[in-house]
Order: C-alpha cells, then structure tokens, then sequence
C-alpha cells in the first residue's frame, strides 16, 4: 500500500466539504437542511464521466463544448430525479408517523395486536391476549384450544372473513388454567397489498373479563332479587 495513492471517483476536497456539511448539520439535530451541488455540464467530457473536478476552460477545448439543449436536457433530468427522490422521502416519512401513531393508539386502546395470512392463520401476536404468541402462530382462530363459543357466532364469524369484511367487537370466551372463564373481544379489518391482492388480517384485542364477570354478577343478583321478589309476594 505504500507509495500508492488512493483513487476516488471524485476529488477528497468535494468528499470533505460534502461530510463536514453533513456532520455539523446532524450534530445540531437538523432534519431537513440545504445541499447544494455545482454542475460543470459545459464539457463533452463531463456529461460522459464523473470528472476530474478541474474547470477546463483553456481555448483547445472551447470545440468540445456541450450544445445548450443537451446541458438543459440534463438538468431537468437531475431535476427530475431528485424530484423524485424527495416524494419518495417524505411518502417514507409521512408512513413513519403514521406507524408510530398507529403503535401509540393500539396500545392506548387495546391489550394486543394480531395478524392473519390469506388463509386467516397467525402471522404475528404483539401483546398479552387468551394465549401467548408461541401457541398462536400457525392456527387460525377456531383452531385455538379452549375457546367456547357457539357453532352459529363460528359459522357468523366464518362467513364474515371468507367475505372478507371488517369486522368490530366480535366477543368470545376461554377457559383459564383454573377453570374460570376469561372474555375478550376482537375487532379486525382485511388487508390488500399493492396489486389489491387479498394478503389477510390485520387487528386488535382487548381482555374484557372484568367487565363481563361484573354484567353476569349484576344480571344473577337481579336474578335472587327478583325471585325473592315472587316469593314474598305469594
């Protein structure tokens, strides 16, 4: 290596003048901040290759001088492609946010988040919900063990997915390792990809136990009182 010099595609005063713009700009936290880039298009040369970085503007070159409509031919295509290259970062950093709210209202307002294939089999489970992520994965939801419902809300619930429709506050009950019930309730919208193939899935969970243990001791306490009721009346 030594006695050989490094080459780059363009010259290390351009490198180092691009970088420390960079790095100042990142250190003082800036997102978004002004780059500016000097073309030489003026030169055959210049549009054929990366460069030398030298002006050349001695008098045997003046013939290779590039014609007016081929320099404004290449500017509108450097515009162009920048153009584009902005749309596409701020199409990336508009979904960014909209993932990051997306995260923040789910866990706000649900216990877990899950997702299906084209087949309504789990795909992913974020979260605490009926069973953990490992005894998910792979099954769809009337495969799950120690689900109860009823084989009409299955067939209801069937239908629905294979119509593909979404879908709110679908409620179901499991049975808990010590025997008692647990009550959730679902809710889960289809999800297409780019050619509006039908790829599955995608919702939220929430564990509803507390409030459906409290509806069932109300409705059984109306239930002794009202019976209570029919025998002090006879």
């Amino acid at each position: 290596m030594s006695g050989r010099r490094l080459k780059t595609r363009f010259p290390w005063q351009l490198y180092w003048s691009l970088g420390r713009h960079i790095v100042k700009n990142n250190l003082r936290g800036r997102k978004h901040y002004p780059l500016v880039m000097m073309l030489e298009p003026t030169h055959l040369c210049n549009l054929a290759c990366v460069g030398c970085g030298k002006i050349r503007e001695y008098e045997a070159t003046i013939r290779d001088m590039a014609p007016m409509d081929r320099m404004l031919q290449a500017v509108r295509s450097i515009g162009s492609q920048l153009g584009r290259f902005l749309q596409r970062q701020q199409a990336a950093d508009a979904l960014h946010r909209s993932e990051a709210r997306f995260r923040r209202l789910t866990e706000l307002s649900s216990d877990w988040y899950w997702e299906q294939d084209s087949d309504f089999r789990f795909t992913r489970f974020v979260g605490c919900g009926v069973l953990g992520a490992g005894e998910v994965f792979g099954k769809t939801r009337w495969e799950l063990p120690n689900i109860v419902l009823g084989e009409a809300e299955w067939a209801e619930h069937k239908s629905q997915l294979a119509a593909q429709w979404s879908f709110c506050d679908f409620e179901f009950a499991a049975v808990h390792p010590d025997g008692q019930l647990g009550y959730y309730c679902i809710s889960g919208e289809p999800v297409y990809d780019e050619a509006g193939t039908f790829t599955g899935y995608c919702g939220t969970g929430l564990d509803i136990t507390r409030r459906k243990r409290a509806e069932i001791a109300l409705r059984e306490s109306e239930a002794r009182l009202r019976a209570l009721a029919g025998l002090s009346s006879d």
